[in-house]
């Protein structure tokens, strides 16, 4: 029987009923952490059951039945889920963490301490932490690092290896992933990858992450696309043979877009529009790459563009997402100039000494060098496909972003080493010339983040049978210099051994979890909207 309820709940009480959910959310994700963690099922309303370990697969789904404490639940996994798409892996760290650090801050507030100022002080602790992490990482990746990170990522030495190959003869970025049938594969295409999409989500009708615009014309356009009336006769040419365009351009006017999305939207014309990534000075000689490499030539949208349909390229297809363009290509590109402009630019990358401009010459050059991989995930079940896909994805972001920022010693070694340089650190406050109440909390910030950053190791460790605190010991005596693989149950260099997570993974990690930790700490007061639930 449905009956009203108190909306409203405050001070320790309302702390309390969101660390539940927090406590709960932490349990069940915790679980599948390490080479030895659990999977769980999930009932999602399909004619099978995801059967995952992957954190943020988990999260998505969990919803408590009590509302204050569902509250604190999606506080923590809306944070930590933004993890997961930032760096792909990380969900499940990031929610260890944040427990953590709740517990321990727990103490803090039975002090009767100004939780404000704490929370100032564990974001100065994540700076030194982020800068340390920085430190003990390595910079400088290869294929095989690729390899190591897909597989203590993903759990899967087929999914290391592809990503390895792909690593070695694409690029990481261009790999699109989809559906297979009864094993996975993958094959390298020529093509190009663009880190932009779509203007609209109008182009989406489907609901599926991509879209796929089969054998289209392709119009590239210098600077912004103002008028679809000056394109009008070709237009009605693609439109006679009921075939598909697309428009690139570095922006569109707000008539543009309105003229585009009305003409998509109600089936007029199979028109479709994505805009440029922007790269500044260089977007000119952008265009221009991109025209070469498709074999496209340039419009300027100011006149009537009275052209044949046999002026257009007519691409293999194109896949485009709002954030993402994967343009298809039918043979790879052996024009002389093509080779030409790749060896200038190849020898302006080598003279360059500005980072930010070698990267952008960098990025030039993948217009003309690019391929795309495309990964059809599969298994003999639809239950097992899905999962498989996840891990896949989990591993090639997991891969990029340790491309993008080097590696540290994975399972959970570099937190430990990281709480190490901390409890160093703390035993320096005593020396500083600050007040008594700056020294306690600045002391207080510190021990928290010490023992928040053991957990992570613990939850390895504890999915695996064993004692977390007598192999601490033993890696403390070895000054943490090894570290444990919990799936061979030995005493390892971790760098060595392959065990390596993302450096990003772990900096995001910690900065989410003390971020939610800080912020569900300094609450006082929770509302709940809907009064009537069953009880």
């Amino acid at each position: 029987m449905a009956k009203k309820i108190d909306n409203i709940i405050s001070g320790k009480k309302a702390k309390k009923k969101l660390i539940v959910g927090i406590n709960i959310l932490s349990s069940i994700i915790g679980d599948t952490l390490g080479p030895r963690g659990r999977n769980v099922v999930i009932d999602s309303g399909a004619d099978y059951p995801l059967i995952t370990n992957d954190g943020a697969s988990i999260a998505k789904e969990i919803f408590l039945t009590s509302p204050f404490e569902d509250i604190g639940m999606n506080i923590l996994k809306e944070a930590s889920l933004k993890t997961n798409e930032l760096i792909g892996d990380g969900t499940t760290t990031a929610v260890v963490l944040a427990n953590s650090i709740l517990k321990h801050g727990k103490k803090y507030l039975k002090k009767g301490k100004n939780i404000n100022i704490l929370k100032e002080e564990l974001e100065k602790v994540l700076l030194k932490s982020s800068n340390y992490l920085n430190e003990i990482s390595k910079k400088n990746i290869d294929s095989e690092d690729i390899k190591n990170i897909a597989y203590v990522s993903s759990g899967s030495r087929l999914n290391s290896e592809i990503l390895k190959e792909i690593y070695e003869k694409a690029d990481l970025n261009s790999c699109f992933i989809e559906e297979g049938e009864d094993k996975t594969s993958f094959k390298i295409y020529e093509g190009i990858f663009l880190e932009s999409g779509y203007i609209s989500e109008y182009f989406n009708k489907t609901g599926e992450k991509y879209i796929d615009i089969k054998k289209p014309y392709i119009m590239l356009f210098d600077g912004e696309f103002k008028d679809i009336k000056n394109i009008l006769n070709i237009l009605e040419k693609v439109k006679e043979e009921n075939g598909n365009i697309v428009l690139i351009a570095s922006s569109f006017s707000k008539e543009a877009q309105k003229s585009i999305i009305y003409n998509f939207a109600n089936n007029i014309l199979n028109i479709y529009a994505i805009k440029m990534p922007e790269y500044l000075e260089f977007e000119k000689s952008f265009l221009m790459d991109l025209s070469l490499s498709t074999s496209s030539n340039i419009f300027r949208d100011e006149e009537d563009i009275n052209i044949d349909l046999k002026d257009l390229k007519q691409l293999k297809n194109i896949k485009v997402s709002n954030n993402y363009t994967y343009i298809f290509k039918e043979n790879e590109d052996k024009k002389i100039e093509t080779k030409q402009r790749k060896e200038n630019l190849k020898r302006k990358i080598e003279k360059e000494k500005d980072k930010s401009k070698k990267e952008r010459l960098k990025k030039r050059l993948s217009i003309l060098e690019s391929k795309i991989a495309v990964v059809k995930v599969g298994s003999q079940t639809s239950a097992e496909n899905k999962n498989l896909k996840l891990k896949f994805e989990d591993a090639l972001l997991a891969s990029i972003s340790a491309k993008k920022g080097g590696v540290t010693e994975g399972g959970g070694l570099a937190f430990l080493r990281l709480s190490n340089y901390l409890e160093n650190e703390y035993l320096k406050i005593k020396d500083l010339k600050i007040s008594k109440e700056e020294m306690k909390v600045k002391k207080d910030a510190y021990r928290i983040i010490i023992e928040a950053l053991k957990e992570p190791f613990n939850r390895i460790i504890k999915n695996a049978g064993k004692n977390p605190k007598k192999i601490y010991n033993e890696i403390s005596k070895n000054k943490f210099k090894l570290g444990y693989d919990a799936e061979k149950f030995e005493y390892v260099d971790m760098f060595e051994k392959g065990i390596i997570d993302p450096k990003e993974q772990e900096i995001t990690a910690l900065k989410t979890a003390i971020s939610v930790s800080s912020m569900i700490l300094t609450i006082s007061s929770v509302i709940y909207k809907d009064l009537d639930i069953e009880m």
